[in-house]
């Protein structure tokens, strides 16, 4: 139900159609070109979120200058969300909008969901166990798919009306429904086209949404409970970028060691513990055991980056290790020990919107604001596994304080 019948390239089997839709993706969403042509929607999402930090510390101020702000993570949620449904379909919504919380709370309930392992999936015989689930389920993909209908209706009527459209506004959806009517891309006749851009955006935000908010949660706290590693991220942009304008994405090649902050907080806390399941499509022998086509496959990503044979004090939050002993490895699932987007024909393709967005916030707010925990006290770094995702036990709460000039505060743009 919530796969569309297996049209999304995020579980259909590796063929013709799976390399289609994935290129497609690729090419109309994801690539480096097309993610430069859609920085104005990063850069002026992160915006809005300084700015919204900065209005809640200017109402909330008291006698020391700081204020608590609670549950980062939704923050974060907004953010990520309106970075990617403006992509896809070119919607933005406010919190507090009443459509855009049910678009949200909808979509949400679409992720968990569709991570969830139930009784049914591990043992089929007893799937009658799960009929609430089920049923849970079946409502969730309706209300799901009247708002993916409602996105490719609209974006069907602005195609028919023949206007011009600029294209760095042309959202992916459609990008993908002009791409379907082309006669090259016939490999993709073995669903409507409907269905296709469906299940195709489905994987898209499925993938994109929820880990890339856990990632960013996950850092700042990390770093709040570092401030010795807080304060050398803020000095090197100081050094690049200095207080008189805010930060731009072309400032972030040059912030290093903000980018190795990145990488140990994804190895520490992969959004992902456990990579999403997958199967052999032939009889191979792994390390001497035979294994047989049809077996299921489950990484568990979280006690690889934490292997002691590869990482040095492995439970240790330790930046310069990307720096130093481990400075050839990134992000892109080239080395066995480190591979948070996953590796090979299936890593996530979206590894490039990702790193951005979490280079572009954090050097964001790091510029823009210092951050304490709200106690003194170390803030709680627990566990929660909804589903497939690794997310924060508890709602992130930091203080905080302006570190520019008010004018900078209030550069939102569209």
């Amino acid at each position: 139900m919530l796969g569309y019948n297996f049209a999304s390239f995020g579980f259909v089997p590796y063929g013709p159609y799976w390399r289609g839709l994935r290129k497609i993706a690729v090419l109309d969403l994801l690539s480096p070109s097309r993610l430069r042509m859609l920085s104005h929607v990063r850069t002026s999402e992160v915006k809005f979120l300084m700015s919204d930090l900065y209005k809640v510390w200017a109402e909330g101020k008291g006698s020391t200058g700081k204020v608590v702000v609670e549950e980062m993570e939704k923050r974060f949620e907004t953010l990520v969300f309106n970075v990617v449904l403006r992509m896809i379909a070119g919607r933005r919504y406010t919190t507090g909008d009443k459509e855009g919380d049910h678009v949200k709370n909808t979509i949400k309930d679409y992720v968990h969901e569709l991570g969830t392992v139930v009784v049914g999936d591990v043992i089929p015989w007893l799937r009658w166990l799960d009929f609430s689930f089920q049923k849970k389920v079946k409502k969730t993909a309706e209300e799901y798919d009247v708002i993916m209908e409602d996105w490719i209706k609209e974006q069907r009527e602005k195609m028919s009306s023949g206007k011009p459209v600029d294209p760095k506004d042309e959202v992916f959806v459609a990008s993908l429904l002009t791409r379907l009517n082309s006669e090259q891309d016939k490999d993709l006749s073995v669903f409507d086209k409907g269905t296709i851009v469906k299940a195709t955006c489905s994987t898209i935000i499925g993938g994109a949404a929820d880990t890339t908010t856990v990632a960013l949660t996950w850092t700042l706290a990390l770093l709040v409970n570092h401030p010795e590693v807080l304060n050398k991220a803020q000095e090197e942009i100081e050094t690049h970028v200095g207080r008189e304008r805010v930060v731009e994405e072309s400032d972030l090649k040059n912030l290093v060691y903000l980018n190795a902050v990145i990488k140990e907080s994804l190895r520490l806390y992969p959004p992902g513990a456990i990579i999403a399941p997958h199967q052999t499509v032939e009889d191979c022998i792994v390390a001497g055991y035979k294994v047989k086509k049809g077996t299921r496959l489950m990484v568990n990503l979280w006690n690889i980056q934490r292997d002691p044979e590869f990482w040095p004090q492995p439970e240790e939050f330790k930046p310069e290790r990307f720096l130093t002993t481990q400075k050839d490895i990134d992000v892109w699932g080239q080395s066995y020990e480190f591979f948070p987007f996953s590796s090979g024909r299936r890593t996530c393709p979206g590894i490039g919107l990702a790193v951005q967005s979490m280079q572009l916030t954090l050097a964001t707010l790091l510029q823009g604001f210092d951050f304490e925990t709200p106690t003194g006290e170390p803030t709680d770094m627990s566990e929660h596994f909804p589903g497939m995702i690794t997310s924060k036990a508890t709602p992130l709460g930091v203080l905080i304080s302006p570190r520019l000039a008010p004018n900078l505060y209030n550069q939102t743009s569209s």
